[in-house]
């Protein structure tokens, strides 16, 4: 129970009779608290991934690894943490939330494993030296870059922990990442990278569910690179630096801010600049991750820096964009206040994707799965970017749309379930929208150039 909730505390078992009374109780049990867990994957440029993982001890983290049955090598880890003080300085502007909900995260270890052999498989395993470690735990290196190169993505939003059943849905999130995992025990190199852009754990202030979420998906992020982003559920609250009269930000993070996303997940992001936007090339794939909980608007740091990655964007490498934000551009969800933010991003930000050739614009924020035409300016296109909605991955899902569908909307349905998508080369593109129940293929389509 310890390593598969990530817990470092001391625990009792309560048995509840109905109507919430208490029956008996279990002798506490003694936890470890230096056992490491949440051991998860990035990618942190060619040839190089991240290991991040949490403990309750400070000193002497290390990460040994292994290819081939060569020796271990070992690698000392960085280690970092957080505190309440990092939200009163920086969240608590105009609200409190209650310390009850608070929780020490302990320690978070991040080591560095470079000089990878492209798509070869690693072993490794980490925690403390000369004290408890993981279990050994397997990977494929990045692929090398090239256009010619095939880079195989999984793409998601909005999860949650199926452990704390009130918070989500419970059956939506052990469908998701147990269908996704059974398929990386079958084949270790099914999928090269995963995405999931926003509304991560949900944890929402209460903050023991980030140990549980982080641990829950270990199955997935600790064999594949997993990259993330912020949603509205890890940033937004009172009184954040950007807001008009038009947006709907409120206080979906419970008073995060963002600071547990930054400090559990090694992404390249500047925070203390306020910068939560980053683009990476993987495979024959140029990725960019943008941030709607940001000022987005013309002229805005991130339009600037957007301007200028796209422009700078080397087809030759890498011959497809694929633009992720949590807030969608095209979305024919029943929700005036995010529709109208929608329209906001379109007047924006559309001319600049749509000039600069971006092949397909990934979302979640609804809990539903919407597929548009090559779209711009709300019209199909004969070439244009393909815009795709998938917050599906386990929060409770929503089935309220406009009537009728938008002459945009090409496939739309309620289920939990991913985003698979191929880049075969530099001319075919193959993406498949997945039911986790039974692997069923509800949405396909191909991208050829």
């Amino acid at each position: 129970i310890t390593q598969s909730t990530g817990g470092r505390t001391n625990y009792n078992f309560v048995y509840v009779r109905a109507g919430g009374v208490v029956f008996t109780v279990s002798n506490e049990v003694v936890v470890d608290s230096k056992f490491p867990t949440q051991g998860h994957l990035a990618y942190t440029g060619p040839n190089e991934v991240s290991v991040s993982w949490t403990s309750g001890v400070q000193e002497d983290a290390v990460l040994m690894y292994s290819t081939g049955g060569s020796p271990f090598q070992t690698v000392s880890a960085k280690t970092d943490t957080y505190t309440l003080d990092d939200f009163r300085s920086k969240c608590w502007i105009k609200q409190s939330p209650s310390l009850s909900y608070y929780r020490d995260p302990g320690f978070l270890h991040t080591a560095i494993i470079s000089n990878l052999v492209p798509n070869t498989v690693y072993t490794y395993t980490y925690g403390t030296k000369n004290g408890p470690t993981s279990k050994p735990i397997s990977f494929k290196s990045p692929p090398p870059l090239g256009k010619d190169t095939p880079t195989s993505v999984v793409f998601y939003g909005d999860m949650g922990s199926s452990l704390y059943i009130s918070q989500s849905n419970f059956y939506g999130v052990a469908c998701v990442v147990k269908y996704l995992a059974n398929q990386i025990d079958n084949n270790i190199g099914t999928f090269d990278l995963f995405l999931h852009i926003g509304d991560l754990s949900y944890a929402e202030w209460w903050a023991w569910i980030w140990d549980m979420w982080v641990q829950e998906i270990v199955p997935l992020a600790g064999r594949v690179p997993y990259m993330v982003s912020l949603g509205n559920h890890e940033y937004d609250y009172p009184g954040q630096e950007y807001t008009e009269s038009w947006t709907n930000y409120g206080s979906d993070s419970g008073g995060e801010c963002g600071i547990p996303t930054y400090k559990r997940f090694d992404m390249p992001w500047i925070p203390e600049s306020d910068i939560w936007w980053y683009s990476f090339n993987y495979g024959n794939l140029h990725i960019v991750v943008l941030s709607f909980e940001h000022n987005f608007t013309h002229d805005s740091p991130q339009w600037v820096w957007l301007n200028n990655d796209l422009t700078s964007v080397d087809r030759s490498s890498t011959p497809w964009v694929i633009l992720c934000t949590h807030r969608p551009f095209y979305s024919s969800g029943d929700a005036p206040s995010d529709q109208v933010m929608s329209d906001h991003f379109r007047s924006e930000m559309e001319d600049l994707i749509y000039q600069n050739g971006v092949d397909l614009v990934l979302a979640g924020h609804y809990h539903n799965y919407e597929r548009t035409c090559p779209v711009y300016k709300g019209n199909c296109v004969e070439k244009g970017p393909i815009h795709v909605v998938a917050g599906t991955a386990g929060i409770e899902i929503g089935d309220q749309w406009d009537y009728p569908p938008p002459s945009w909307s090409m496939f739309r349905m309620a289920n939990f379930g991913h985003v698979h998508f191929t880049a075969h080369n530099s001319t075919s593109l193959e993406f498949v929208f997945v039911g986790c129940n039974d692997g069923t293929v509800h949405d396909t389509f191909w991208i050829n150039k």
